[in-house]
């Protein structure tokens, strides 16, 4: 298992926010241009509406293949994940940093641990996998 591996999880989720901001500027856009046609005022022709609309559904189904993308890197992530020599305890809050991408308190009060040994634990990890895939 490479850094990578493990934060590809989180690189999608980042393109995901990235596509959810477009998308709402997008139909802010769309709302503001409706309005202003409900209103009477000619300066926005339907032509632009509807291509407007044509975005929205374009940015709508790249955000469908990214969480769909998302989902399978989880499940990638976590089969990776469990087929390691590690102890179940070290598994578990890999899964929820990584795969699931829980914060650090999320996963102490999951695993009803402090987070300092969370972070120690992830250290650990961290060190291990340097000390394997050091080029």
């Amino acid at each position: 298992m490479t850094r990578e591996e493990i934060m590809a999880v989180r690189k999608v989720l980042k393109q995901i926010r990235k596509q959810e901001e477009y998308l709402a500027g997008l139909k802010a856009l769309k709302v503001s241009m409706e309005r202003q046609v409900s209103r009477g005022h000619s300066g926005t022709p339907s032509s632009k509406i509807e291509g407007l609309i044509v975005k929205i559904m374009m940015a709508e189904g790249k955000l469908a293949q990214l969480q769909a993308r998302r989902f399978q890197e989880q499940e990638l992530l976590t089969e990776k994940i469990l087929e390691q020599d590690y102890s179940a305890l070290i598994q578990a809050m890999l899964i929820y940093r990584y795969a699931e991408c829980l914060t650090w308190t999320e996963i102490s009060e999951i695993m009803q641990m402090g987070r300092r040994r969370l972070y120690e634990l992830n250290k650990k990890f961290i060190a291990h996998l340097d000390a394997h895939f050091d080029c």
